[in-house]
């Protein structure tokens, strides 16, 4: 048997009973304060830099730069081994008659020297001149304390012969087989030939030389070309005049 049809006003009661209970009233959400913004700052601008690999590999190497300077025409930068490299000595920088080092040196036995002027000497045609000695020219005249002058020059070259006279004397050379002139330091037993000129002023001395204080002495003392002729009354070495003929007396 059918059911009635129900009434729209059951529907509704039943409709309200089927529904979920209402939800409690929620509290307000409170605002959120708005965040400060902080001050910018700028940011400097860097330029990039390129690898320390790139750098390295951009240099030119000596040969590129040797290859570049000659195409273009220019001269190539030295490099760090060119720049350390020793720079060979200028000629003329040392002082005037400097021997060279000693560990260069070697000790020869030379017999009978000759003395070409006061500071030079001669052997077997080969010259040497004493080091830190200024040779005296054998053509020089001096004028002494006296007010008189005289030929110091030829004095000093005769003093020094008669010195090396019939000796043997020893040289530090820096090849006993020299050809030509050197300097070198030159000694009788130990009696060095330079100090032996300079010490009795029969020569004067280079700048810088170790005899300079043997030099002062003698200049003090008035010894050599600083003196006066040392010759005995100053008389001359020429022959005497003849004797005058007495016609009272004749020769």
């Amino acid at each position: 048997m059918a059911e009635p049809p129900s009434s729209p006003v059951e529907d509704s009661a039943i409709a309200d009973r089927m529904a979920p209970p209402p939800m409690p009233p929620s509290s307000p959400t409170p605002p959120t304060p708005p965040v400060p913004l902080a001050a910018s700052v700028p940011t400097p601008l860097t330029r990039p830099q390129p690898p320390t690999e790139k750098l390295a590999s951009a240099a030119p190497l000596p040969s590129d730069d040797k290859d570049a300077a000659a195409s273009s025409g220019k001269q190539a930068p030295p490099t760090q081994s060119a720049a350390l490299a020793p720079q060979p000595e200028r000629p003329g920088g040392d002082a005037v008659g400097a021997p060279q080092s000693n560990a260069d040196l070697k000790p020869i036995d030379l017999s009978r020297p000759f003395a070409e002027r006061a500071g030079i000497l001669t052997v077997g045609g080969r010259s040497v001149q004493l080091a830190g000695i200024v040779p005296t020219d054998p053509a020089r005249s001096c004028t002494g304390p006296n007010g008189k002058e005289w030929p110091c020059g030829t004095l000093a070259r005769t003093a020094l012969r008669s010195f090396l006279l019939g000796r043997t004397i020893t040289c530090d050379v820096p090849d006993p087989e020299w050809k030509g002139s050197i300097t070198a330091d030159c000694r009788f037993s130990r009696v060095n030939i330079g100090d032996w000129l300079a010490r009795n002023g029969w020569a004067e001395v280079a700048a810088g030389s170790p005899f300079a204080g043997a030099a002062d002495e003698a200049r003090k003392a008035g010894r050599g070309v600083y003196g006066n002729d040392p010759r005995k009354k100053h008389q001359s070495t020429l022959a005497p005049e003849p004797p005058k003929e007495d016609p009272l007396n004749p020769i």
